[in-house]
């Protein structure tokens, strides 16, 4: 993604929790009032958010830059009373047309998570790969870095507390499988499934970058089932080997659904670093 650029209304300042929420989520990128008139060329997207007395700045902001804009990823937040954040929405989309991607109105004292909300569906828009690699070609590509790879990073969640756990894991037809002694991690496992996991190279600059980060849906298998014991065979290890153990071994059958891939090889491909694949 690009960087980001959101202009706010002049009484709204950068630690304003929503204006803060929308930078945090959307960054990188810069928040500057839209009074200094800042030419979006060059940034995505473009975020203008500002209470509904600002609409003749608004207004003026659009005329000027709506060339650009109609054609770039962009988002309209208007904070204020029903009635008059809706008029401020309408004069926008009438001046932006389809690329006002997000809009939405929410007073100016509303929860942060509506800024959230807010930014993760204007964001899951504009970082959406414009130059994607065939379904096959990412495949191979997803695959061949989870083969080459046998340590992950395994988040899971309980109660609202998250842990995340270094794991040895192996991966086969769209899953990821796991052996463990057991710990805190399967409280969550248990109790929802619902994880993600991180695989990644040493840091070794922008030019260099391999990294995945994956959602899915973990299983904790019976002990002794079927799926157990195939499950185990994946890993190298037989039922009756399981059984000698000192301890008793448990299952982690995570079903994935979707791959975020940032690798810098995309590029000799033809394509953006940031691909998404998904599974099934």
């Amino acid at each position: 993604m690009k960087q980001s650029l959101i202009l706010v209304d002049p009484t709204l300042n950068p630690g304003h929790p929503l204006i803060q929420a929308l930078s945090c989520i959307l960054g990188p990128g810069q928040i500057l009032s839209i009074v200094e008139g800042k030419n979006p060329e060059g940034y995505e997207p473009v975020v203008i958010c500002a209470p509904s007395e600002a609409r003749a700045v608004v207004t003026a902001y659009l005329k000027q830059h709506r060339d650009w804009l109609y054609d770039h990823p962009a988002g309209l937040l208007a904070l204020g009373e029903e009635e008059e954040g809706s008029v401020w929405l309408r004069v926008a989309q009438e001046l932006l047309g389809g690329s006002a991607l997000q809009i939405t109105r929410i007073s100016a004292d509303a929860p942060v998570s509506a800024a959230i909300d807010f930014a993760l569906a204007l964001r899951a828009i504009a970082t959406r790969p414009a130059d994607e690699l065939s379904s096959e070609q990412l495949k191979d590509s997803v695959e061949a870095f989870l083969k080459e790879h046998n340590t992950c990073s395994l988040a899971t969640v309980y109660q609202g507390e998250v842990r995340n756990t270094p794991l040895e894991y192996h991966y086969a037809d769209g899953h990821i499988y796991c052996v463990s002694e057991g710990g805190v991690k399967f409280a969550g496992l248990l109790q929802n499934g619902e994880v993600s996991l991180t695989i990644y190279d040493p840091y070794r600059g922008f030019d260099n970058l391999s990294g995945m980060q994956l959602s899915g849906y973990a299983s904790v298998p019976p002990i002794g089932s079927p799926d157990y014991v195939e499950a185990l065979s994946i890993r190298g290890l037989t039922w009756q080997k399981a059984q000698a153990l000192p301890v008793v071994l448990h299952v982690i059958d995570i079903t994935l659904d979707e791959a975020i891939f940032l690798w810098s090889g995309f590029k000799k491909m033809g394509v953006g670093t940031r691909q998404v694949y998904r599974f099934g």
